[in-house]
């Protein structure tokens, strides 16, 4: 009997979990298990899971990337993920009033927010906050100087033979001019 009052506890329990971009004060809130966590960094809280991997958020959810590419630099496939990315469940929507309106959120296409979907399905829309804050046009129409492969001029290098390797001395055994060259060129006699 015991153990039948358990299962049905734990099945309740279950069915009570916050979904993805419900509101919350601390992780416990989002999830007992730690599953899910909250990001406090959001207004309100915003329930949602770290490091997530493409099409396997809980249903009503989507995998994303912020900050995929360094600001002002094209995303770069090649390069990622991004020093600065962070994967995470983002709930997905059709309209504004699928979000936490009253709380600030809105549906949003996640492209204007300079957030990569990586779920197949590309064309989702997300709750996230509205903020005037849009990387639109403006991150292509110049390239930071960050995102250049080029780089700071350096003298041109010369290896050719009679190169002084490690600070200047030579390791030339004949050559016994200093203690440190004599106990090299003992050593090799040796070896």
């Amino acid at each position: 009997m015991q153990l039948r009052v358990g299962f049905i506890f734990l099945l309740s329990m279950l069915g009570c979990q916050p979904s993805i971009g419900d509101h919350c004060l601390q992780s416990t809130d989002c999830s007992a298990t730690g599953e899910r966590l909250c990001d406090t960094s959001q207004p309100n809280g915003y329930c949602t899971i770290f490091n997530c991997q493409p099409n396997r958020c809980p249903s009503g959810s989507g995998c994303v990337e912020t900050n995929a590419s360094i600001f002002g630099c094209d995303y770069d496939d090649r390069h990622a993920p991004s020093r600065l990315g962070r994967q995470l469940c983002l709930k997905t929507c059709k309209q504004d009033s699928d979000c936490r309106l009253g709380e600030g959120y809105a549906c949003i296409d996640p492209k204007k927010y300079g957030v990569l979907v990586l779920d197949n399905d590309q064309t989702e829309k997300v709750c996230l906050p509205l903020t005037t804050y849009n990387v639109g046009d403006a991150a292509n129409d110049s390239e930071a100087p960050v995102c250049s492969v080029a780089g700071p001029d350096a003298e041109a290098f010369d290896a050719a033979l009679g190169f002084q390797g490690d600070g200047g001395t030579t390791t030339d055994a004949s050559d016994a001019s200093t203690p440190d060259a004599a106990a090299d060129a003992s050593d090799a006699s040796t070896d």
